[in-house]
C-alpha cells in the first residue's frame, strides 16, 4: 500500500478542522484545491475531519471548481477518499432537488479515477483491537465497498443518517449477522437486531430480514414485537 510521506500531526489536524470550518461562514475564502487534496488524504487518519469535510462539501460544492479539484486529488495516493464522502453525500445529505446535480459534480470530480485495492479505510485508528479491525472488514457498509475499502464508519451527521433510515449494509452482510444473532438465542427483536447492526438498517428493512429467516415467527405488536423460532 502505497502511501502519504508523512502522518499528519495533531496540529496539522486542527488546521485542516479550523480551515473547512472557517469556510462555511459568509466571507470567508476556501481553502485552496491543493490544500482540500492534502486534507482529504488525512481523512484515512482523522474520522473527525471526514465529518467536517463532509460539511464543507454539502454547503459549498456548487462554489468548487470539479475539474481543479479532480488534478490536485489525483496527485495523491489516495483519491479514492473522495468517492467514499460523496456516496455518503448522495445517499444521506443531497435534497433531491439538487441529487442530480450533485452527481454530475462528483462524476467530475471522480473521473478517471480507479477505485482502491480493498483495504481498510482507516489507518491507525484502530490500534491493535483485532476485533474493530475484524468488524471493519466483515461488516464494511456500500460507501466503502463501492471504492473497494472496507470500513462501515458514518461520517455524514449520525442524527440525520437516523431520521434519513438508510439500509447501509449488503443482504448478505445482514443475513451473516443474524444468522451469527439467532445461532446464540431463540428470540430477538426488531430493535435488537438494528442495535446489532450498528444502526445501518432501516426499521423497515430489518422486519423484512426477521419475516425471510425460515420458522422464525413474530408475535406481539408495535415495537414489542418479538420474533422466535
Amino acid at each position: 500500500m502505497k502511501g502519504l510521506s508523512a502522518i499528519p500531526q495533531l496540529g496539522e489536524l486542527q488546521a485542516a478542522y479550523h480551515a473547512l470550518e472557517l469556510a462555511q461562514k459568509p466571507g470567508n475564502s476556501f481553502p485552496s484545491p491543493k490544500d482540500l487534496a492534502l486534507f482529504l488524504q488525512w481523512v484515512r487518519f482523522d474520522a473527525r475531519l471526514g465529518e467536517i469535510y463532509i460539511q464543507f462539501l454539502l454547503k459549498n460544492w456548487k462554489d468548487l471548481n470539479p475539474m481543479a479539484l479532480n488534478q490536485e486529488i489525483k496527485r495523491h495516493p489516495w483519491p479514492q477518499v473522495m468517492g467514499v464522502l460523496l456516496e455518503q453525500i448522495l445517499e444521506l445529505g443531497v435534497w433531491p432537488a439538487e441529487r442530480l446535480a450533485f452527481k454530475n459534480w462528483s462524476t467530475c470530480v471522480m473521473s478517471e479515477i480507479l477505485p482502491a485495492d480493498y483495504e481498510l479505510f482507516f489507518i491507525g485508528t484502530l490500534g491493535f483491537a483485532k476485533t474493530l479491525m475484524r468488524q471493519e472488514s466483515q461488516r464494511p457498509n456500500r460507501h466503502y465497498l463501492r471504492w473497494r475499502y472496507l470500513g462501515r464508519e458514518v461520517l455524514f451527521s449520525k442524527a440525520q443518517n437516523i431520521q434519513n433510515q438508510k439500509t447501509l449494509l449488503s443482504p448478505k452482510i445482514r443475513r451473516e449477522i443474524l444468522r451469527t444473532i439467532l445461532t446464540k438465542n431463540r428470540s430477538i427483536t426488531v430493535t435488537q437486531y438494528i442495535d446489532a447492526l450498528e444502526g445501518q438498517v432501516s426499521r423497515r428493512q430489518a422486519e423484512r430480514d426477521l419475516n425471510l429467516v425460515p420458522g422464525l415467527r413474530g408475535r406481539g405488536k408495535t415495537r414489542a414485537k418479538r420474533w422466535s423460532f
